[in-house]
């Protein structure tokens, strides 16, 4: 479900109906809520990612409790770099493995050996870097002592899965974020309608902007050959304009959502557009 999509809106009404009127008078609840609904949203793409995202989770769950009760700095080393090996080790598989198998058959080729390896039937997870850096730099934080590991494993799973931020970002640390879902969110009216703007202002900047251009440039791009210099420069910067709008519009809008929801997560982009 992309956010600017008819099933996400539909979907974030229910969510954010039931959020507010339904289970606010429990945090637990609204915690498990959080959970589900961040479920729900990446298993809209393939339950099959939503086995690996549980399967992380847990996995990183076990791994920070068990670095903060070591004792020994070499036990938490180990601890550590298994992690850092299974988070690295399954975005590298899912990522490059296609492309390293490619390359290797084309090098061969240029020599005239063809060997009879195919590449595998992968797909990508989606938002696989983001919750793996999230992960990585919560059992980094734990082993540096910066802080202690989430007592709640529903607490911890929530702020791997946090559906606004889960695709694309923006990444925030264990102590930014898991802080918040330890303590009461009440609605802000005023808050609320800031943070409508917001999505609205991102929602303009990915539609109007991003996907606009993106129909110019494609069809250079595409056929690159077939056009003088100058306009290969011209949507080159039109393709940095692109960029910069689709990655901020989505931005703001996983931010909008956020606080929304009574969070407040790290901000990419100031008011001038300029990444921090």
């Amino acid at each position: 479900m992309d956010f600017n999509s008819i099933p996400f809106v539909c979907f974030f009404i229910v969510f954010f109906f039931l959020y507010w009127l339904v289970f606010n008078r429990s945090l637990k609840l609204q915690n498990l809520f959080i959970l589900l609904g961040s479920y729900v949203f990446y298993g809209w793409w393939d339950w099959r990612f939503l086995v690996l995202l549980v399967s992380y989770s847990l996995l990183n769950y076990l791994l920070g409790y068990y670095i903060y009760k070591a004792t020994a700095q070499k036990t938490k080393i180990i601890l550590k770099n298994i992690g850092v090996l299974v988070g690295l080790g399954t975005l590298f598989y899912f990522k490059y493995t296609n492309f390293f198998i490619a390359s290797f058959l084309t090098a061969f080729a240029k020599f005239n050996i063809h060997l009879n390896i195919h590449t595998l039937a992968l797909a990508l997870p989606l938002g696989i870097s983001f919750y793996t850096f999230r992960t990585l730099s919560y059992l980094f934080d734990i082993k540096n002592g910066k802080i202690k590991p989430a007592t709640n494993w529903v607490t911890f799973f929530s702020f791997v899965a946090f559906f606004p931020t889960l695709l694309s970002g923006p990444i925030d640390k264990a102590k930014t974020l898991i802080p918040q879902f330890e303590k009461k969110r009440k609605f802000q009216y005023d808050v609320a309608v800031d943070a409508i703007r917001q999505i609205l202002w991102g929602i303009f900047k990915k539609i109007v902007i991003a996907d606009k251009l993106a129909d110019i440039t494609n069809p250079i791009f595409d056929n690159y050959h077939s056009y003088p210099g100058s306009t290969l420069a011209l949507a080159t910067v039109y393709y940095a304009v692109q960029l910069y709008a689709d990655f901020s519009g989505y931005s703001d809008m996983a931010i909008g959502l956020a606080r929304l929801m009574g969070f407040e997560v790290t901000r990419n982009f100031d008011e001038n557009g300029i990444y921090r």
